[in-house]
């Protein structure tokens, strides 16, 4: 299989890059009391779940993924980021444009507002698989926020003065992120679009406040409006369907995916069933349900693969992220430079994230894609220590105009 073969590989590379700097990532990770348990608890929970599987065909490729991307986090984070932050947004930039122009991989299915070649329109040929667009649509939801973060700080923000290359990288990430939109919307996933508006709102939120603000105010007015004149069923069977659900499937399908999934989570609520046992075990054990792949929920997918305590431990990582990202971002000396813009652009991407996770899951095992999340996490992390160290960021000092007592 050629996802095989491209997922083996990565794990071994990974485990390279954190051979080859075990030093680094070892004093780092003495350093993470706070997460440190977590990590080691994922990993263990990735080598159990491969010994003692019954369906290994299913389980190795899928923990290959997530052992691949907990070892790429860890090199990442040895990375000078912080003396070159543009480089690391224009490396997701140029990832999100290649996986845009492999698009045509999708089968009868194309999300590019124009044609390519016919040599690279059968790369499905050549993979041997095919993406669908849904998950398609959710990964660039999550990488199109940081080169919109770049733009807005590049172009928009109160700095004491910008040179012209500084300007056209700017304007390069807009253009880039406005194509990246139009290939979201050409994918007609709902809850990709909305996952990358709100990405875009956290951003505008924590660069003007008031206009983010305001924006909520509006949102929750057009909410209302829609309830009071749609209906609140209606509105319920919005949000149900807001993964882009075909013309086969419904509102019901997905109730009755959850219904599974908690039955799942009741009885095996402390180990999990294992990675890539969720059709298998849906249909030695729940036959009265329809066979589907995965959950459709990225939280409830972790915890009937690893269990709750696996839940936990990856939500202990995913706030420690955060908490990094709004650590650069309140430091006044990072706050308005590159550094600020791309942790700002992590920080909305993890929104983006656990928004699309409410109705799919594309960073987990199951998805080609899983390593991703895991990568932006290694950035976010690594720029926090290269950026802040130890210190604590501070408020810039409020200048007072009382004259100050003389010295006796």
């Amino acid at each position: 299989m050629a996802t095989a073969r491209a997922t083996y590989p990565s794990l071994v590379a990974g485990a390279i890059a954190v051979a080859t700097n075990w030093r680094g990532v070892r004093d780092y990770l003495r350093g993470l009391t706070r997460i440190r348990w977590a990590w080691f608890y994922l990993a263990f929970m990735l080598v159990a779940t491969c010994l003692f599987t019954a369906f290994p065909e299913f389980t190795y490729i899928q923990a290959a993924r997530a052992g691949s991307g907990l070892l790429l986090a860890l090199a990442m984070m040895q990375l000078p980021i912080k003396k070159h932050p543009n480089l690391s947004i224009g490396a997701v930039a140029m990832f999100a444009l290649i996986l845009t122009l492999a698009a045509p991989v999708i089968e009868s299915y194309s999300v590019l507002p124009f044609s390519l070649p016919g040599p690279l329109a059968r790369i499905s040929e050549l993979t041997g698989d095919t993406i669908n667009p849904n998950v398609f649509a959710g990964v660039l939801a999550v990488l199109v926020c940081i080169p919109i973060s770049a733009t807005i700080t590049l172009l928009f923000a109160q700095r004491p003065h910008r040179s012209r290359s500084e300007l056209l990288l700017g304007l390069v990430f807009l253009v880039l992120s406005g194509f990246l939109f139009v290939v979201i919307w050409r994918a007609q996933s709902r809850g990709a679009l909305i996952s990358a508006i709100l990405g875009c709102f956290v951003i505008v939120l924590l660069r003007w406040p008031r206009v983010g603000f305001a924006l909520i105010v509006a949102g929750l007015a057009v909410a209302l409006i829609y309830i009071w004149r749609q209906g609140l069923d209606s509105a319920q069977n919005s949000v149900v369907s807001l993964g882009g659900l075909s013309s086969k499937e419904g509102p019901e399908s997905r109730l009755e995916l959850l219904e599974l999934s908690g039955y799942m989570l009741q009885d095996f609520a402390f180990t999990g069933i294992g990675m890539g046992g969720f059709a298998s075990v849906t249909e030695l054990l729940y036959p009265i349900f329809t066979i589907q792949p995965h959950a459709h929920n990225l939280f409830l997918q972790i915890a009937i693969d690893l269990g709750i305590p696996g839940l936990l431990a990856w939500l202990v990582i995913l706030f420690s992220v955060c908490r990094s990202c709004v650590r650069v971002i309140r430091d006044p000396v990072t706050k308005n430079s590159p550094a600020g813009a791309l942790a700002a652009g992590l920080l909305a991407s993890q929104v983006a994230m656990c928004t699309h996770g409410m109705v799919d899951a594309v960073v987990w095992g199951q998805v080609r894609t899983a390593p991703l999340v895991w990568i932006l996490w290694g950035v976010a992390l690594g720029l926090e220590r290269a950026s802040l160290g130890n210190r604590t960021p501070k408020p810039l000092p409020i200048q007072s105009n009382q004259a100050q007592p003389a010295a006796t």
